[in-house]
């Protein structure tokens, strides 16, 4: 995998809580691999749902999310014993990776429980900004627990899209003012210490089977 820093570099780099180790075998160490799996399980439905041209957006958004928050996508150089930083090309295989598995069960998931075609999420729809606002804000709730943060109505949009709606959902839920109105109301997750499960995101069939969700092998690229 193509890396930027040099052996030097490399054995100088301190893991921080915000880093993301990538690798076969380490996708669970530390709390910065943990809460970058439930930023990208936060993003799983939303890129089912959203056509073949805007996935990348999706990509770059986790992307963004991570380095706003001082956090890398690193790998583990066993030859050397060090981390190196992944380039940007290497990230995004990474995330895409990692957003790409279990991906046929989740489509089954949603036209099963869904009255939406796939995909359901034009191309244009919403902007690079949107999808990368969405993965900050997720991201920063992970961080403050159920804290009230600040979101645009796109966001509030992609917040209802991102999650299994029953069939037969009236129309007027899409209209952006009620979708505020109705996140606003629930809780967004439960905190368990350094970061936070948001089954309840999904709802509890998605609790009860999360194995469609688990397999966010960093940088596996035999992934579906």
């Amino acid at each position: 995998m193509t890396t930027t820093a040099g052996q030097s570099m490399a054995k100088s780099i301190k893991l921080t809580r915000f880093d993301v180790i990538t690798g076969k075998g380490r996708s669970n160490e530390g709390v910065g691999n943990k809460n970058y799996r439930a930023l990208v399980k936060n993003n799983k439905v939303l890129y089912a749902k959203t056509a073949e041209g805007d996935k990348m957006k999706i990509v770059n958004g986790i992307i963004a999310t991570i380095h706003d928050f001082g956090g890398r996508f690193l790998e583990f150089d066993k030859q050397t014993g060090s981390y190196q930083v992944l380039d940007s090309e290497a990230a995004s295989t990474v995330v895409g990776s990692a957003l790409r598995s279990g991906q046929p069960q989740i489509r089954l998931k949603i036209l099963a429980s869904d009255d939406s075609e796939l995909p359901c999420i034009s191309k244009g729809q919403f902007p690079y900004e949107s999808y990368a606002e969405y993965s900050s804000y997720m991201y920063a709730s992970l961080l403050v627990g159920k804290a009230r943060l600040d979101y645009s109505p796109h966001v509030a949009e992609l917040m209802n899209l991102s999650r299994f709606r029953p069939k037969g959902i009236t129309e007027e839920v899409k209209e952006c003012s009620q979708l505020g109105l109705d996140i606003l109301n629930e809780p967004l997750a439960r905190n368990s210490g350094d970061w936070l499960f948001l089954d309840e995101f999904f709802g509890p069939a998605d609790a009860a089977d999360p194995s469609i969700f688990d397999d966010c092998s960093l940088g596996d690229k035999s992934s579906p």
